[in-house]
């Protein structure tokens, strides 16, 4: 099963998550390599942070799974890359960074990077 883990968000409505939550699903869905079909085929995890100072101001996610060890470094780069993105849109704001766990290695893209 293919796993989002979004680190450092800022304290939120539930609303706001569910849309990143959906984000996340949609580019899943569209990379038909993965084989999600939906949101039931992954699992997108916000973990609380302690600390509220600083939340938002740098978020970091990793994507993990079986299903992503079949994918190049190049696949999962545009995977990180869209992921961040989506990330991005919601908080523009934010220095982003994330990792793909691919069949080569770990595939990183930041926000820093494209700026």
């Amino acid at each position: 099963m293919l796993r989002i883990i979004v680190w450092c968000l800022p304290v939120e409505k539930e609303a706001a998550y569910n849309r990143l939550h959906q984000a996340l699903v949609e580019i899943a869905k569209k990379a038909k390599a993965l084989g999600v079909e939906g949101e039931d085929d992954m699992l997108c995890l916000f973990p609380g942070d302690l600390m509220e100072y600083g939340l938002g101001q740098e978020i970091v996610f990793e994507a993990k799974g079986r299903c992503l060890t079949r994918l190049s470094n190049p696949m999962g780069k545009r995977l990180a890359k869209a992921w961040g993105g989506a990330i991005k849109q919601l908080y523009p704001d934010a220095n982003i960074e994330g990792e793909v766990r691919t069949s080569s290695g770990l595939a990183y893209w930041s926000s820093r990077e494209e700026e």
